[in-house]
């Protein structure tokens, strides 16, 4: 599990800090409170993104059998939902941007890796109750 986790979750994140970073470095102001809402929407793109690969696990389709699709869309569902909270904050916050907002933000991203990852947990540990 610790490979798969890897491959589907953490070269994803990793590329995401590149993105990140080659962004902060070609833009004309350096990273700050304002970039968190930014990189907290890439973690919740990553998390969608990782979704597909996650769901056609083997072993979390032997588990949860028929409802693994449908536990795919619910958290994709909900990593969508956590990305509109984080757009929604950029679209009225006022400025400027304080700590707290940002630690918030950051937060919504990183609950929308941690949904993935948790979910996909309990499925590959066989912990979730099955249908």
């Amino acid at each position: 599990m610790p490979e798969f986790l890897l491959a589907h979750l953490g070269i994803p994140f990793l590329a995401g800090l590149v993105f990140l970073f080659m962004t902060a470095a070609s833009d004309t102001h350096p990273l700050s409170l304002e970039s968190c809402n930014d990189v907290a929407l890439d973690f919740t793109i990553l998390s969608i993104g990782a979704n597909g690969a996650i769901f056609l696990n083997p072993r979390l389709v032997t588990h949860w059998k028929e409802l693994t699709g449908v536990y795919g869309i619910v958290v994709v569902l909900i990593n969508l939902l956590l990305a509109s909270f984080l757009v929604y904050r950029r679209r009225w916050r006022q400025e400027p941007t304080t700590k707290v907002q940002a630690y918030v933000d950051l937060f919504f991203g990183v609950l929308a890796l941690t949904v993935t990852t948790m979910v996909f947990y309990v499925g590959y540990n066989g912990s979730a109750p099955t249908s």
